[in-house]
Formats: structure tokens, sequence, C-alpha cells
């Protein structure tokens, strides 16, 4: 057993400047970060979003459905005779959006429900789902703050 070579030294230097990819198999070869092998780590908290996601999407749907049914059909029929005003135009898009947003996100809750049962990790479908109902929520929060002003 002779002593380890420069080489071996510089490449296991590398190799343990990045831990969260280290791989004892191989200590010659580059270290490459994985989203895929992150995801297989964090397999657990799909059934835990899985249902926060879909319980705010599904009590946010019914709200807005709730709201929308009377606003946009009830309330026109019952008060056509006293002159009953729509919302803005700027509400019903907001609401149609925030609509969309729920089912994406009841989609979302699907696939990540598909996958905590399964056992598997997240495909692509439910991760860019997922990721979706996330930036969407970004992007609802921005926009409501935004019409408060």
């Amino acid at each position: 057993m002779g002593a380890p070579s420069v080489s071996s030294m510089v490449e296991f230097s590398r190799l343990e400047a990045y831990p969260l990819c280290f791989s004892r198999s191989s200590h010659t070869s580059y270290c490459s970060f994985s989203l895929r092998g992150q995801a297989e780590k964090l397999r657990w908290i799909n059934g835990p979003s899985a249902i926060l996601i879909g319980a705010l999407s599904g009590w946010i749907l019914y709200v807005t459905l709730e709201r929308a049914y009377w606003d946009y059909y009830l309330y026109p029929k019952l008060k056509a005779l006293e002159g009953y005003v729509y919302p803005q135009h700027r509400y019903a898009i907001f609401d149609a959006l925030v609509i969309i947003w729920c089912l994406d996100g009841i989609a979302a809750c699907v696939l990540l429900l598909r996958t905590a049962v399964v056992r598997h990790a997240v495909d692509q479908l439910g991760c860019r789902v997922a990721l979706a109902f996330v930036i969407g929520f970004g992007i609802l929060v921005i926009g409501s703050a935004y019409g408060m002003c």
C-alpha cells in the first residue's frame, strides 16, 4: 500500500467541496449536482404538500365559485329591476385567474398524491404543475396587492 497520489488527492478535494453530491463509488468522476438525486431524498414531503395544496385550492375554489355564482348569475336575475350593476371587468378577470390557479392546484395535488402513494420521486409533469402553482400564487398575491393600491 503506497501513499495516495497527488492527482487522487486533488480529485478527492474537489468532491469534498460538494458534500450534497459526493459519491463514494466513483472518486475520479467530477461531481454534478442533480435535482433528481435531491428529489429522491425529499420524497416524504410529497404527501403533506399534496394535502396542503389540495385543501388550499379546494377551499379557495369553493369560495370563489360561490361568490362568482352570486355576483355574476343570481344577483343579476334577482335585482334586474332595481338596476343591478355587474362587478368591474378587472374583478371578473381576477376571479377567472383564481379559478384557473385553483384547478392547477388540484392537478398538482393529484399528481403529488399519486407519487406519494406509489413511492416514487416526482415526475416532470408533477414538478411543472406544482411549480406553476407556486408561481401562480406569487402572481396572484402581487396582482391583488397592486390592485388594492
